[in-house]
């Protein structure tokens, strides 16, 4: 990004704008937002929308469910029941963000029909070349020491995984390790 375009905004806040962040005010605003989206469905109390929504998962049963922790945090917090409001604040919080994203339409959803800008982890050619000559090499070392062909996954994947003995190879490894020497030849398919 060139320095043109770069800017930089700083924010002033007063000493007093410090006070007004509170766990209380923080489940409050909690409360104020899930009532919210309670209310754009047409729900007054919590209780009905956890009911309702349930099944289907929508987002006043999850504005639902963060008003009650919030409350429950609140009043924990007023009995000095620290570590029962430390859990249903934090659930509060996991239930009010589920209500947002199921909240938010797609049409304003800023992320909707973006690509992420990593793709899937592709191995490069190079990689998967030097893989075939490394297990190429394992099974002609097998060959050598004179073991049976249907042992020569389990030893290849016992040499490749570092396990100390073949005996210790999972299963699904040692089957995906035959498929592969198969697939390039370097068994014999039974």
């Amino acid at each position: 990004m060139s320095e043109e375009k770069r800017v930089i905004r700083t924010i002033e806040l007063k000493k007093d704008q410090f006070s007004e962040i509170t766990p209380e005010s923080d489940l409050e605003n909690i409360v104020e937002q899930c009532s919210g989206i309670m209310d754009e469905h047409g729900f007054s109390d919590h209780v009905d929308a956890i009911n309702k929504g349930k099944a289907n998962s929508e987002a006043y049963y999850y504005a639902g469910m963060g008003v009650l922790h919030a409350t429950s945090a609140l009043t924990c917090l007023s009995e000095e029941k620290l570590s029962d409001a430390v859990f249903n604040a934090m659930r509060a919080v996991h239930f009010q963000n589920l209500a947002i994203i199921r909240h938010t339409p797609l049409e304003r959803d800023i992320w909707a029909g973006r690509k992420a800008r990593k793709g899937a982890l592709k191995t490069s050619e190079a990689k998967l070349k030097e893989q075939l000559e490394r297990r190429s090499l394992y099974v002609e070392e097998c060959r050598l020491r004179g073991k049976a062909e249907s042992m020569i996954p389990r030893w290849v994947a016992a040499m490749e995984g570092g396990y100390s003995g073949s005996g210790l190879v999972p299963k699904k490894t040692v089957d995906n390790m035959r498929r592969y020497l198969q697939k390039h030849k370097l068994i014999s398919k039974k």
